[in-house]
């Protein structure tokens, strides 16, 4: 039987945006916020459709 890659809850993140593109700190403190709540993994550009609208470049950032 295959290993899981985590057990427990992943919650999908939204990005934030500002008027300049994606608010990083405001990424920064979801992330935290998720860290201290004790959840097991986070889903990045995985919610409402903002992957499609990231560059490559913000994509790997936010994975960063």
């Amino acid at each position: 039987m295959k290993k899981p890659i985590f057990v427990g809850s992943c919650t999908a993140m939204v990005t934030p945006y500002g008027q300049h593109g994606i608010d990083y700190n405001s990424f920064h403190a979801h992330i935290d916020f998720q860290a201290a709540g004790n959840t097991d993994a986070i889903l990045i550009s995985g919610t409402t459709g903002e992957n499609a609208t990231q560059s490559f470049d913000e994509h790997c950032t936010l994975l960063r």
